[in-house]
């Protein structure tokens, strides 16, 4: 039976690894982005504080504004949620549709901009069940936390584009 479920797992990796399925790893980041400030942001914001765990998980220093060697910007954080469907038999609320988005650009102490001003976002829409109107407020929070952790990936992924395309 062990010999069984080893071969099961092994053909499992080998599919896996065979499809070019890897984990996700760190970013690869230049030396010249290692002291980084984030401006634009509440630094205790759940937006802010994602991005700086993050960051710091990659191996990048975020300081003030002073001691920095690149600032990256953040603005027109906006989220709304936006009604996507109504139900044809109660005529109440059936789908909401969740939009957040985000400017971004960095530049360096100088000013000389690294990266140009450009707009990241995410949708997500979900289903606005009247019986269970508290379970579907924690869906719509949870939602929330999930696109925030897919801004800052989107983040540091045009951080890491950035620095291919300059050189």
């Amino acid at each position: 039976m062990t010999a069984l479920r080893l071969t099961i797992l092994f053909l499992f990796a080998s599919l896996l690894s065979g499809c070019g399925f890897h984990l996700r790893g760190g970013v690869d980041l230049p030396a010249a982005y290692q002291r980084m400030a984030i401006e634009g942001v509440s630094p205790y914001s759940p937006l802010g504080l994602d991005l700086k765990r993050t960051l710091q998980g990659n191996g990048i220093d975020v300081v003030e504004l002073a001691d920095a060697q690149v600032i990256l910007k953040l603005g027109q954080v906006n989220y709304q949620r936006r009604l996507l469907s109504v139900s044809a038999v109660s005529g109440k609320t059936a789908e909401y549709e969740l939009h957040y988005s985000v400017n971004l650009s960095l530049r360096d102490r100088q000013g000389k901009v690294l990266l140009p001003e450009q707009p990241l976002q995410q949708l997500r829409d979900y289903v606005f069940d009247q019986n269970n109107v508290l379970g579907t407020d924690n869906e719509e929070v949870q939602l929330r936390k999930d696109m925030e952790r897919d801004l800052v990936g989107q983040i540091l992924r045009r951080l890491q584009a950035s620095t291919r395309t300059r050189g």
